[in-house]
C-alpha cells in the first residue's frame, strides 16, 4: 500500500505537470489533487511535477515552489538539487548565492570543498 501511493503520486503529478501551462500551474494542480504538505509523498510529487513543469530550469523551479504553499521549503530545497544535479552550479544566480551565504553565515564553496576532502579521504582509508 505504502509503495502504491508514492507511484501513483508520482504519476498523477507528472500526468498535470504535462498538462499545466507552466510550473506555477502544475503546483497548483499537483496542491490541489495529491496535497503539497508534509507527507513525503506529497512532498516528493511536487517536487518533480514542478521541477518538470519547469524543464529543469533552476530559477523557475524554485520560484514555483516556494509560491506554491504547504512545505515549500522542502519543495523547493529538492526542485532546486535536481535543477543543480541536472545543470550543475553555474546555474544558481550569483546574487543568490551571495544572499544565501550573508543571510547565513556560510561560506559555502568551503564548505563544500571540506566535505569532499573528508570524503575522499575516507574513501582512501579503506
Amino acid at each position: 500500500m505504502f509503495q502504491s501511493r508514492w507511484f501513483h503520486h508520482l504519476e498523477l503529478a507528472l500526468e498535470l505537470a504535462e498538462k499545466a501551462q507552466d510550473p506555477y500551474e502544475a503546483g497548483r494542480l499537483i496542491r490541489r489533487t495529491i496535497g503539497s504538505h508534509f507527507h513525503a509523498s506529497e512532498t516528493l510529487a511536487t517536487a518533480l511535477g514542478i521541477f518538470f513543469a519547469a524543464k529543469g530550469n533552476l530559477q523557475e523551479s524554485i520560484l514555483a515552489a516556494v509560491n506554491n504553499g504547504g512545505d515549500t521549503d522542502t519543495i523547493a530545497s529538492i526542485a532546486g538539487a535536481l535543477s543543480g544535479a541536472l545543470h550543475g552550479i553555474s546555474v544558481i544566480p550569483p546574487e543568490w548565492s551571495r544572499t544565501i551565504e550573508a543571510v547565513n553565515h556560510l561560506d559555502c564553496e568551503s564548505m563544500a570543498d571540506a566535505f569532499c576532502s573528508m570524503v575522499k579521504d575516507r574513501q582512501e582509508s579503506q
